[in-house]
Formats: structure tokens, C-alpha cells, sequence
């Protein structure tokens, strides 16, 4: 991997500017009423978290596609409230988005990757994510600066480069780069973890993320049990998972069970040149519909794609699907996660692809680029049960729920070690957006101290953060399509974190 370096003076070509992000209308309307009522978030029976005082952090959130406007729009209302007494910055970088030229087209011209070169035109062009005390650097994701050489969406491979340094006089003394001033040093063309798997691991990745460069991870599913110890993790909403059909379908199949999934996606030990149900007359029971099932797949890096895989497949992870077939990319087309865009006008009367409820609503209603290409929910169960479809009253914690329900969560990294090796500093700050302050305090690193980077020592009473407070965060959920969590019990296993609207280290719903 090769690292260009350029200075560049203040009398160069590179100016202070911004990246011009280009939204619909209508998600502008949202985010900006979102923020306009913020500034009545003293009204909020909640008040500010107590976190220590410093000076105002910038803290990074990426991965999931499927939180990316929900939690946007919640980190620009919290950034206008009132309880946001350190003034800190959400930066909340996409999936998705412009990246260098030429690896755009080295992955357009791989047919297995062109799904990804298109499912990038419907994303911003990019983020800024600029360098504070914690992370020195600023970064720039999207556009020239990076190059994937062979067009895999790997940077690691010989002959790519992860991004071009230059370096600037931020604080006009004359000297540019200069290490220890924040934004002295940029990052350009730095490229995004797309989906909840791509996130965590970027945001354990120390050696190129440093401590403090990677703040909070959205994560749309929850952590494997050897991650959680690596994080907080913060159950703020509901979403489900569910099947999709297409205009043109005639089979007259609108409802499946885990097992016909779990048939559809692997091949018997047998037969490894096509799934064990492979047409849709298996499914209906009109064995004379012989029409091949096309059945499309979502990205490997996607919590979406591992919760579709476990829950309405019975697989343990989103790398299962395929199991036992011999060439699964030609089985299976790959799209990206709530973006059906790539089901061909051929394939649609015979698809079969996968959608999440929330990004299904705001799509729906112009809040973000249509990409359902006319998909409508199928109902689904788990065994004998009655299937149902996700709706606003199937996605619920209780009993008789819809059996796609699945929590979506924020992340916050613990640092090197769990946190024992170098407390994350921002995670106070991150608890006083999603998160509870517990009543007695946060020793991240167990040292039975709670005065660390990033700790605090408690008011005596649990403090929720924003996204977790009831206030505003709910109107906000519900408009970006996710279910809220009522007020209960936010640790099971910690009275210290009272009650709130969130809920701590919880990896899955009761029965």
C-alpha cells in the first residue's frame, strides 16, 4: 500500500471547503424540521447529561446502511438541543458514496461488482470528518485520493493505496503537517465501512483507525458474542427484516416459512449446481411451474444480510448463504442491503429479494431515493406459526410479534484491550448522545478510578442520553420508519442504568 504525500501551503490550490451532499427534498424538509424542533428540546422531561467538560469533540459514526438518515437526523437535532452542553459535532458518515475514478469503473467492469458501482450513485458524495484532539487527522471519504486497483472494494491488495495525505497550516503559524495540531494533516479519498460487520471492524482496526477516529459504529445487528466485549451497545429502536416480491409475479406464492427460505438459499451435499428448492412450482405445489426462483442475495459486510440469513433462513451468518453449492455468485446475484435497484426487469416476475421495514417506509414516502423497484412485502413464519407481515403493529417487543423483529443498535467502542489497554476519550460524549450515563459512574478500564479519557463519575442517578431520553429521539424514530422502544428497564442486569428508551447489551428479544 503506498501513502502519497503532498504539502500543500498556504498558497496552494487546497482551500478549506466542504463536500456538497445532495439529499431529496423532502428527507431536506425532514432533517431540517427535525433540528427546528430541537431547539425546544428543553421542553424534553429529561435534562442535559453530565459528561466532563473539554473542549467540543467530533464524533464519527459509520457502518450500517440501514441507520444511516435516522441516526443523521438524530445527530443533527442533538447538535441543536440544549442538552448538548459540550457543543460536540455528530459526523455520520455513509456507506456509500463517490470514490476515485478509476476504481469505480475497475469494479463496474467486473460483472459480480457491478451491483456496488450503481448502488453507489443513489449516496452522497461524500463526508468530511474533520481532526480534533482525539483524532488528529481530518478525513475526507468520497471522491479522488484512494485506488482499488482490481475493482474488489478491498484497499488492503497489492498495488492499492487507502488514501492520499496532504498537509495544511491549520493554524497559520507557516509550518504545514505539523503532528500534533489538529487538521494539519487530511486524508483524501478515505473510503467508508459499508454495513454493520464492515463497521465493527473498522472501528477495531487501531492500527489505521487510531483511538478516537472512530467514535460510534451503526450496527443493524448485534454484535457475535466475541465482539460485545469490545462495546456498549445501544439498542435504539426496532426494525424487522422481510422477503420481497416483484410486479409480474404470478406464481401465487406470497408467503414463506425459514425452512423454504433456508431451501431457497443452500444446495444439498449432493448437488452442489443449484438451491434445494430451485423453482417456484416446489414452493406452490404446482409442480408444472418449472420457472427457475431468481433469487438475489445481500452484500457480505451487512448486519442486514447476517439478520436475513439467521432469522428468516436459520443459517448462522450471512456467509452461510450458498452453503454446499458450487458457484453461489452465479446462484445467488448479489444487491446491496434496502436497494433492490439491481433485480433485473427480467428477473423481477420470478425475484425473490430482501428489504428492512424502516428504510421500505421512508423510501416509500420520498424520504430517501426509491430503490424498492416496485418489491412488496411477503408475509413469513417460523414453522407452524401464522405468517404475518412487518407493520407499525407486528414490530413490537411482546408476544405475537412479527418473527423478522430485530433490534438496531449504536455501538460505542471501549478502545484497545476492551478499553483496558486505552479508554475510547469520547465515551462519555457518545453515552450524552445514545447512551445512559449509569448513577454511579463509568470505569471503562476497571481500574476502580472514573477519572480516564472518557470516563465519568455519575450523578447518583441514571442519566439517559438524547437518543434514549423519550423526548424528541421518539418523534424522530418513528418518522425515519423504526418502531421505538417503550420506557423500561435499560440493563436487565444493571439497576445502576435506571430506565429509558434504550436498552444496553441486550442481543435479541424475549419469546
Amino acid at each position: 500500500m503506498d501513502v502519497v504525500h503532498t504539502q500543500v501551503t498556504a498558497t496552494g490550490a487546497v482551500h478549506n471547503g466542504g463536500i456538497l451532499l445532495r439529499f431529496p427534498r423532502r428527507l431536506l424538509m425532514a432533517t431540517a424540521a427535525a433540528g427546528a424542533v430541537a431547539v425546544l428540546a428543553s421542553t424534553v422531561p429529561a435534562g442535559a447529561v453530565t459528561i466532563p467538560a473539554g473542549d467540543p469533540k467530533v464524533l464519527m459514526a459509520g457502518g450500517s446502511d440501514t441507520t444511516t438518515f435516522v441516526v443523521q437526523a438524530l445527530g443533527e437535532a442533538y447538535q441543536a438541543s440544549s442538552l448538548n452542553t459540550n457543543k460536540d459535532r455528530i459526523v455520520n458518515v455513509p456507506p456509500l458514496h463517490n470514490i476515485a475514478k478509476l476504481s469505480n469503473a475497475a469494479a463496474a467492469a467486473i460483472p459480480a461488482n457491478l451491483w456496488l458501482a450503481n448502488a453507489r450513485q443513489a449516496w452522497p458524495s461524500g463526508a468530511v470528518v474533520p481532526g480534533d484532539a482525539d483524532c488528529l487527522t481530518t478525513r475526507v471519504y468520497g471522491g479522488e485520493g484512494s485506488y482499488d486497483a482490481n475493482g474488489n472494494n478491498s484497499y488492503s491488495d497489492s498495488g492499492d493505496r487507502r488514501f492520499t495525505t496532504v498537509e495544511v497550516d491549520a493554524d497559520n503559524n507557516g509550518t504545514a503537517g505539523e503532528a500534533a495540531v489538529p487538521g494539519e494533516r487530511v486524508q483524501l479519498g478515505a473510503v467508508a465501512p459499508n454495513g454493520s460487520g464492515s463497521g465493527r471492524s473498522f472501528s477495531q482496526d487501531f492500527t489505521n483507525n487510531p483511538v478516537g477516529c472512530v467514535d460510534m459504529v451503526r450496527s443493524s445487528s448485534a454484535p457475535g458474542s466475541g465482539d460485545r466485549p469490545a462495546y456498549d451497545s445501544w439498542g435504539f429502536a426496532l426494525d424487522a427484516i422481510g422477503w420481497v416480491y416483484f410486479p409480474g409475479n404470478t406464481h401465487g406464492v406470497t408467503a414463506l416459512t425459514q425452512a423454504q427460505l433456508n431451501q431457497m438459499y443452500t444446495c444439498s451435499a449432493t448437488d452442489g449446481s443449484k438451491p434445494q428448492i430451485s423453482t417456484w412450482g416446489q414452493l406452490s405445489g404446482n409442480l408444472a411451474d418449472v420457472t427457475p426462483i431468481k433469487a438475489y442475495r445481500v452484500q457480505l459486510g451487512s448486519g442486514t444480510g447476517d439478520d436475513v440469513a439467521r432469522s428468516l433462513m436459520g443459517l448462522t451468518g450471512n456467509s452461510q448463504v450458498g452453503l454446499n453449492c458450487t458457484n453461489p455468485t452465479a446462484l445467488f446475484p448479489t444487491v446491496q442491503e434496502h436497494d433492490c435497484l439491481a433485480v433485473s426487469e427480467v428477473d423481477k416476475p420470478d425475484a425473490v429479494c430482501f428489504y428492512g421495514y424502516g428504510r421500505y417506509r421512508i423510501q416509500s414516502r420520498a424520504l430517501e431515493p426509491d430503490k424498492r423497484n416496485g418489491a412488496r412485502f411477503g408475509a413469513f413464519a417460523v414453522g407452524a406459526n401464522t405468517p404475518l407481515r412487518p407493520s407499525g403493529s407486528t414490530i413490537k417487543e411482546g408476544t405475537g410479534r412479527y418473527a423478522g423483529t430485530r433490534i438496531v443498535y449504536t455501538l460505542i467502542p471501549k478502545g484497545p484491550g476492551n478499553g483496558v489497554t486505552t479508554p475510547m476519550p469520547s465515551y462519555a460524549n457518545s453515552l450524552a448522545f445514545t447512551g445512559v450515563i449509569p448513577a454511579n459512574g463509568v470505569d471503562i478500564n476497571g481500574d476502580s478510578d472514573k477519572t480516564d479519557p472518557g470516563e465519568v463519575t455519575g450523578t447518583g442517578s441514571a442519566q439517559p442520553g438524547f437518543a434514549c431520553d423519550g423526548g424528541l429521539s421518539k418523534k424522530i424514530i418513528r418518522t425515519f420508519g423504526l418502531v421505538p422502544f417503550g420506557l423500561g428497564s435499560t440493563d436487565p442486569t444493571n439497576a445502576d442504568y435506571g430506565q429509558s428508551y434504550c436498552r444496553r447489551n441486550v442481543y435479541s428479544l424475549g419469546s
